[in-house]
């Protein structure tokens, strides 16, 4: 059961592709800190941007002209259809 829902899961997008696909990004982002050395979780390395990777992260979706939401703003939207233009949603879980 496990294995059939992370595979539904991991297929949503092929459901809601058609409604939703190319309206916008949610990017989920694990840490920001900065490249220095010291004392670091190797396991964690490729979960890490640097600062300076984020800037140009946010540079990009601006030159493009992406609104920047909250998942807030974005269940709203979703459940309304209603503004769906361009959008970007960031998420940090550290």
């Amino acid at each position: 059961m496990k294995r059939l829902l992370k595979t539904l899961y991991s297929q949503s997008s092929f459901i809601t592709r058609p409604l939703y696909g190319g309206t916008g990004y949610i990017l989920m982002m694990h840490r920001v800190c900065p490249n220095v050395p010291g004392i670091r979780l190797e396991d964690n390395a490729g979960m890490e941007m640097t600062p300076k990777k984020l800037e140009s992260v946010i540079q990009f979706f601006r030159s493009r002209d992406y609104e920047f939401i909250s998942l807030e703003q974005l269940v709203e939207r979703l459940s309304r259809r209603k503004n769906l233009q361009r959008f970007v949603v960031f998420t940090f879980d550290d």
